[in-house]
């Protein structure tokens, strides 16, 4: 298990400490809680880069939104530095009503680094990814290779302006 402290600072949302917890399961899934406040957490089930599953959780409420990935697209060269990777997924909040939900990345695999460059608690290395979502927006962070997990240090959306993270603080339970 490992959790993570991020603090974003962002230009049109408050800023607030997120948590993080990442739990491994069989089949290279990770189980990721982040947490937003004591009302509000989203959980996911995260394959690398790729969000399988997600339930907003709200304590003042009843309804939990599930999304369930129904489609995969992936399109990968070999994982190296001036690599790209790209995937789309497609969900249903209600499986077979509605549109569906279309989200994905296209990112740049820039040079691996020391994960220490993202937080003193953190080993191994990280590999620096520079990402478009579909919609246009911009996601610029590491995708640290021992935790399996992309975190993310910028973001530039339409919706929710420009932030910037930091990683407060790391803790690995072994």
């Amino acid at each position: 298990m490992c959790e993570i402290a991020r603090l974003p600072k962002s230009s049109k949302l408050p800023t607030a400490r997120i948590a993080i917890d990442i739990r491994p399961t069989a089949g290279n899934v990770e189980r990721v809680r982040e947490i937003y406040s004591s009302d509000f957490f989203v959980d996911r089930d995260m394959l690398g880069l790729v969000q399988l599953k997600s339930k907003m959780n709200m304590r003042s409420s009843e309804s939990r939104t599930v999304y369930v990935a129904q489609s995969l697209t992936v399109n990968a060269n070999t994982w190296k530095e001036g690599g790209e990777v790209s995937f789309v997924t497609e969900s249903h909040n209600v499986p077979g009503q509605g549109e569906p939900i279309k989200y994905g990345l296209n990112c740049h695999i820039g040079s691996h680094v020391e994960a220490k460059v993202v937080n003193a608690g953190l080993d191994g290395y990280a590999w620096p990814l520079d990402c478009k979502r579909l919609n246009g927006d911009i996601a610029k962070g590491y995708y640290i290779e021992a935790l399996g997990f992309f975190i993310t240090t910028h973001e530039d959306s339409k919706d929710f302006g420009v932030s910037d993270t930091t990683v407060d603080s790391v803790t690995i339970e072994r």
